[in-house]
């Protein structure tokens, strides 16, 4: 690879990444791309079967709320939305039942926490209503939403995520043919003369003064290492890739900046254990959205409602899926079943014998991920923000982890934070 000090190197092909290529290609930046999977779009994961009617989202699914950006770009791009089914019912006590209006008491009690004076963490503001029904529904709606541990995050960074567009009370849409439609719409620009991509190449080393960057880089099949130099870089990693300088994935800068360390050491990467099961048919009611099965290892159910399709989808965020991570497929599966069996009234032995195949993707255990996407600690609620601030107008942070105003951890907000990146280097702020 021989090396130039023009144009910009874009570590990453997530949605952040490849939001900033575009950008840059537009402007007619040369863009070299890298990107350490076989595949462009990060933590969106879509896979097909053939005996199913919708694609399978192992990683983001849905578009919650109105992001104006998103919706812009599913409509140019003549992508198919629908709303999903919010028919929630919660399984307790041996009975099923419609949640209602429920959720209105749990988002006055999340709307109505103290976020100002010290910041705390979300356990400590919440410990007030824990006597009360809502106030655990609140507590375990935080933990899976946010995939976080409620003992170490930000209150503030709550107060922020659930005004924000995109809060999980705001409503939520799927694609029709697939987040990845999504990734083939941004990634439509790579076609171009002045894009270079090279997957399968994981960057290792990111050195750096004012006006250059060198990435040094290896093949993940193996290879000779390989060296890119530009005038500027966006790094747009995951969170978890970033914490860990001593793994195998891990990115070590040259210098390293103090800014992004500061910043990083006051997020995390939150854990989710996502299964999706297929069934021969379709043995739950029709009108359900979403089950909730509290105190169940795996607490959160939903189907495609209002499609009707044999596909159901499992969810544990937090600690409730830390616990989880080192079952094999097997053990998930029969674990799935006796959750699920009693909370739908189908005998567990039927429920068995209807299943045909289970999917996962193990984000945790993903070393270009290490996690599903991040929150913030105590005192951490800036972090986003500072984490993605531009270095000597050189180096760039970007990602779902450096998108303030409570946008971290959607998709909505890396593609801004894609975007943003790119327009602070070609001098637009």
């Amino acid at each position: 690879m021989s090396d130039r000090a023009d144009g910009v190197i874009v570590v990453g092909a997530g949605v952040a990444g490849l939001a900033a290529a575009g950008e840059l290609l537009r402007a007619g930046e040369r863009v070299t791309l890298i990107e350490a999977r076989d595949r462009i779009g990060g933590r969106i994961h879509t896979h097909r079967v053939p005996s199913l009617p919708l694609p399978i989202e192992l990683g983001a699914e849905f578009m919650h709320g109105e992001p104006e950006a998103l919706r812009a770009l599913v409509a140019a791009n003549g992508l198919a939305s629908y709303e999903v089914g919010e028919e929630h019912h919660v399984f307790e006590k041996g009975t099923r039942r419609p949640v209602g209006a429920f959720w209105s008491r749990v988002a006055s009690i999340l709307h109505g926490l103290d976020t100002g004076g010290s910041d705390r963490p979300v356990e400590a503001a919440l410990h007030p209503h824990r006597r009360s029904k809502a106030g655990r529904w609140a507590a375990r709606y935080v933990e899976g939403f946010h995939a976080a541990d409620l003992t170490r995050m930000s209150v503030r960074a709550l107060g922020r995520s659930e005004g924000g567009e995109a809060s999980g009370a705001s409503g939520a849409a799927r694609l029709l043919s697939g987040y990845d439609a999504l990734v083939a719409a941004l990634a439509e620009p790579l076609g171009g003369p002045l894009a270079d991509v090279r997957l399968r190449m994981a960057a290792r080393e990111v050195h750096w003064s004012p006006g250059r960057v060198t990435v040094g880089a290896v093949g993940v099949a193996g290879g000779p290492p390989e060296t890119v130099t530009a005038r500027a870089a966006i790094v747009t990693v995951p969170l978890g890739v970033l914490q860990d300088l001593s793994a195998p994935s891990g990115i070590r800068l040259d210098p390293d900046p103090a800014e992004w360390r500061d910043a990083i050491a006051l997020l995390a990467m939150g854990q989710v254990l996502r299964l999706v099961l297929q069934f021969r048919e379709t043995p739950w009611p029709r009108d359900l959205g979403f089950l909730h099965i509290p105190g169940a290892p795996i607490p959160t159910w939903w189907t495609p409602a209002p499609i009707r399709a044999p596909m159901i989808t499992a969810w544990a965020g937090g600690p409730s899926a830390r616990a989880l991570l080192g079952l094999d497929r097997q053990q998930l599966a029969a674990l799935a079943l006796d959750v699920l069996a009693p909370a739908i009234d189908v005998p567990r032995t039927r429920l068995g014998g209807l299943l045909v195949d289970l999917y996962h993707h193990d984000w945790s255990g993903d070393p270009w991920s290490r996690g599903a996407y991040s929150y913030a600690l105590v005192g951490g609620a800036d972090a986003f923000a500072s984490l993605g601030r531009p270095l000597a107008g050189t180096l760039v942070a970007a990602g779902e982890a450096t998108a303030a105003d409570g946008e971290n951890g959607t998709v909505p907000g890396a593609l801004a934070s894609g975007r943003r990146a790119a327009r602070a280097l070609l001098g637009g702020g």
